[in-house]
C-alpha cells in the first residue's frame, strides 16, 4: 500500500542517572565520592533508503522510542551510552512540524538526519565534587530526551515524470522502458499509486515515475490529481502522454499544462516532452495531422509494437545528461529543535499561592534527586541562581508563601 503522508510521535532516550557512592577500602585512608555518571540517551535518526518507496511501515510505528542510557555505577564507572535508533525512510521524505513548518528532507541514499536528540546523562557525585564540597551526598538524574510529533511527507524522487489523463498508457510505457512491474488494464484510474522504475541505458541511469492520472481541476482536489501532484516537484523532465483516440488531443495537452501551472507555476519551466501513445492505431495521415496540430516536436510510441520506444529512451537519456538534478528544496540542520525555550514564568494561583514554570527550571528539576537533603538544598541554590526567588518577590510572594514547582509544593523562605 502506498502511503505518502503520516504523523508519528518521536521520543529520544533519557540519559542515565548518575550514582551517589563512596569509596570504602581498608587501605585507603580517605575514601571520597565514587559514583559514576549516567550514559547518554539514544538519538532518533532517519536514514535514507533507496529501497523504500512508501511510508507504509510507519502505519505500525506511530510511536518511535529510542532506548535510555544506562545509570552510572560505583568505582567511578560511567553508564553505557544507548544506541541510536536508526529509522529507514524513503528518499524524498520531508519532515514537518505539526504547524506545517519544514524541518528538513532526505534525498540521497545513506543520508542521515538526527530528528530527536537523546538526553544527557546525569553526573555522579565524583563529577559533582568541588573544593567547596569535596564529598557531595547527591547525584543528578539524566535529562529527558526530546519528545514531539512530526508529520512525514513523501515526494517521490524521480527524474522523469509521466503525466496524462487516466488510461492513456503511462503504466505500459514505464513497464516497457524500465524494470518496473506495473498492473495494466483498460479502465479509468488503473494506477492508484505512483509507480517507480529504473531505466539503464549505457552508463546513464535514471528513475521514471508513472503518476496517477490527472483530470481537470486536479489542483483543487478533484480526482486523484491533488493527492499526487506534489510528487512532480522533484522531476527534471515531464513527459506528457496523450491518447490519439481522444478527440480533444490538443486540449488535453493544454489542460495538463494548466493543472501544473495552477499547482505550481514554476513547474512549466521544466523540460517537457510530448509523447503520443498507441501509435499502432494510427496511419501516416493521422500522424501528419497530429504533427501539424501541435506544431512542435512530438514522438509517436507504441508499447504493443515497440515503435518509438528506443527513440524515447534516447531522448530521455540526452535530457538526463544535459539537465542537472533538482537541488534540495530545504536546508537541514544536524539537530532539530522543534520547540522554543519557554522563559521563567510565575503564576498567581491564590492568596500567597504561586506556581513557577520554565524550561531551564524544568531541566534542573528533572536532574534533581529529591530523596536526599543535600539534593534538595542544591535545588534551592539552583532556583535562586535562575532568578526564581526574585521573580516570586516581584509577584508579591512573602515569607511562608506556598510555591508549586511542577508536581512538588515548597514553602517560600525569604531570608
Amino acid at each position: 500500500m502506498f502511503v505518502d503522508e503520516i504523523k508519528v510521535e518521536i521520543t529520544a532516550g533519557r540519559g542515565g542517572n548518575g550514582m551517589c557512592a563512596y569509596r570504602r577500602e581498608k587501605y585507603v585512608e580517605f575514601g571520597g565520592p565514587w559514583g559514576g555518571s549516567g550514559g547518554k540517551g539514544g538519538d532518533v535518526v532517519f536514514f535514507g533508503d533507496a529501497g523504500m518507496t512508501t511510508l507504509y511501515p510507519f502505519r505500525y510505528m506511530k510511536h518511535i522510542n529510542a532506548k535510555h542510557g544506562e545509570d552510572g555505577r560505583s568505582k567511578g564507572m560511567t553508564g553505557g551510552k544507548a544506541d541510536d535508533l536508526i529509522i529507514k525512510v524513503p528518499l524524498g521524505t520531508i519532515v514537518k512540524k505539526e504547524d506545517g513548518t519544514i524541518v528538513g528532507e532526505i534525498t540521497t541514499h545513506g543520508e542521515m538526519m538526527i530528528v530527536a536528540k537523546g538526553g544527557k546523562g546525569g553526573r555522579g557525585n565524583i563529577a559533582l565534587s568541588s573544593h567547596k564540597n569535596p564529598t557531595p551526598n547527591y547525584a543528578e538524574r539524566g535529562d529527558l530526551g526530546e519528545h514531539f510529533s512530526v508529520i512525514l511527507e513523501l515526494q517521490v524522487l524521480a527524474d522523469v515524470g509521466l503525466v496524462g489523463f487516466p488510461s492513456v498508457g503511462k503504466s505500459s510505457i514505464v513497464k516497457t522502458i524500465s524494470n518496473a512491474k506495473t498492473k495494466v488494464a483498460d479502465y479509468p484510474f488503473t494506477t492508484l499509486n505512483p509507480v517507480l522504475g529504473m531505466v539503464e541505458y549505457d552508463d546513464v541511469s535514471f528513475a521514471v515515475a508513472d503518476l496517477p492520472g490527472l483530470i481537470e481541476d486536479a489542483h483543487q482536489g478533484t480526482g486523484l490529481g491533488d493527492q499526487f501532484l506534489k510528487h512532480l516537484s522533484r522531476c527534471r523532465v515531464f513527459v506528457h502522454v496523450l491518447d490519439p483516440n481522444r478527440e480533444t488531443l490538443l486540449k488535453d495537452y493544454e489542460a495538463l499544462r494548466k493543472e501544473l501551472y495552477l499547482y505550481d507555476a514554476s513547474l512549466l519551466e521544466r523540460e517537457e516532452k510530448i509523447v503520443i501513445n498507441k501509435s499502432d492505431l494510427l496511419d501516416e495521415e493521422d500522424k501528419k495531422h497530429i504533427t501539424l496540430l501541435f506544431d512542435k516536436d512530438i514522438l509517436f510510441v507504441s508499447t504493443y509494437t515497440s515503435e518509438g520506444i528506443e527513440a524515447l529512451k534516447l531522448m530521455l537519456v540526452e535530457a538526463m545528461v544535459n539537465i542537472p538534478p533538482i537541488e534540495k528544496q530545504f536546508e537541514i540542520d544536524d539537530v532539530i529543535t522543534l520547540e522554543e525555550v519557554k522563559p521563567l514564568t510565575v503564576t498567581i494561583i491564590g492568596d500567597q499561592q504561586f506556581s513557577v514554570e520554565g524550561d531551564e527550571l524544568h531541566k534542573v528539576y528533572m536532574r534533581t534527586d529529591f530523596s536526599t537533603d543535600d539534593g534538595m538544598k542544591r535545588f534551592a541554590r539552583q532556583m535562586r541562581a535562575l532568578g526564581v526567588d526574585d521573580a516570586l518577590r516581584k509577584n508579591g510572594a512573602k515569607h511562608g508563601a506556598s510555591v508549586t514547582i511542577f508536581d512538588i509544593a515548597f514553602v517560600f523562605i525569604d531570608d
